[in-house]
Parts: structure tokens; sequence; C-alpha cells
């Protein structure tokens, strides 16, 4: 191994300097440049690797104290109603607080949806989030919940109609950055379905 740079109180260095396949173990957030030099004692090669670790944060968000920014919009024609705050519904425990509940109203016909928004200043390495879901419909078999990043659709969401339960620490592998947004989307398509949303938890690296 050649020149080596590491952050302050690393101790990190090349398993064995004179085999193939080294490995290193990086111990501290921060820069790490290692020079390679590779040589047949005629003639030799040289390369530089610079990494970077980061250091993992957790932003709760949707707890019983607020809802931390997300912001509920809807289009022109949905027939329903979203709303975000505290849900009276006796459920107590982790979903006695702040829920977004959505319910269908009339059918308005054509692109009817209701989004949960949360905004991001700056971009954003999103790795997972963890939310709780409840589905119920009158007439249909799934509701339809989706996901988006950045304003593209990143996945569906399984609700389950019609049983009114909670499904628990339902987990969205995001692993990307984040630019400007994530949302859920309820679509609305007939007369009597809804869903709820809570205890959500966005988990970055910094």
């Amino acid at each position: 191994m050649g020149d080596r740079s590491a952050p302050t109180g690393s101790s990190a260095a090349l398993s064995n300097a004179e085999i193939v396949n080294p490995t290193i173990t990086l111990d501290k957030p921060g820069s790490y440049v290692i020079s390679l030099v590779v040589s047949d004692n005629t003639t030799s090669s040289t390369d530089t690797l610079t990494l970077t670790t980061y250091t993992a944060t957790y932003t709760t968000t949707f707890e019983t104290g607020g809802y931390e920014g997300w912001v509920k919009t809807q289009s022109n024609n949905f027939g329903g109603w979203g709303t975000i705050g505290v849900v009276n519904d006796n459920e107590g425990g982790v979903h006695g607080g702040w829920q977004f509940k959505v319910a269908g109203g009339t059918f308005g016909g054509g692109d009817n949806w209701c989004d949960l928004t949360k905004t991001f200043s700056t971009p954003t390495y999103i790795t997972t989030v963890v939310f709780s879901q409840k589905g119920w419909a009158g007439n249909i078999a799934n509701l339809d919940m989706s996901f988006y990043k950045d304003n593209v659709l990143f996945c569906a969401l399984p609700f389950t109609a019609g049983n009114n339960t909670w499904q628990d620490n339902y987990t969205i592998s995001l692993n990307h950055v984040v630019s400007t947004n994530i949302y859920f989307r309820h679509y609305q398509y007939l007369l009597v379905d809804g869903s709820y949303l809570d205890n959500i938890v966005i988990t970055t690296w910094e």
C-alpha cells in the first residue's frame, strides 16, 4: 500500500499488502484515500482509490407529537377528503395519535387522488421508509395506494381492503437519493374506500 489518508481516529489498514486481493475495514465516517502499488520488481503501476462512509441518522415523523412537514394535497375532482391530525377513534397505543386519513366520497371520474407529501430542501439519501397502514373498502378487493419518489412512481402498496386492521412496520427499501420529495398517493375509484397511514419513520444517511 502506498499513500494513505483516513479520518481522525481511524485505524483502517489493508489486511495484507502483499496479496492479490487485500481487504480493508473502514471504521470511522469520512473519506479514505488508498494508493495501491503493484510491482513485479521490474515495472510498477499505481492506482488511487477514494472511499467515503457516512453515519446513519434516523428521522422519525408522524408520531404522536405531530406530522413534521408532511402536507396533504388532492386533485380538484377528488370526491372524498383527506385529513392530517389526531384521530379520536379509541384505538390508543401506537395508533392513538397523529394519522393521515383519506376516504372516498362520490366518484368524480378521471384522475382522482389524495397525496401525503414530504419535501426535502437538499438531496437526501434515504435507505428505508417504515410505516403502519390500514385499508377499508365497501365493494372492491384492493385499495390503490402507491409510493412516489421525486414525482415518479416507486412502488405500489398492498393495502388489504375490508379488514380495517393495521399492518405495522411495513418497509419500503428505497436506497436512493431523493432530490425533491417522497409521497404516498391514494387513488379513488369507487364510492366507498379509504386508507390510513401512521407512525412513518424515515431512515437517512448523512
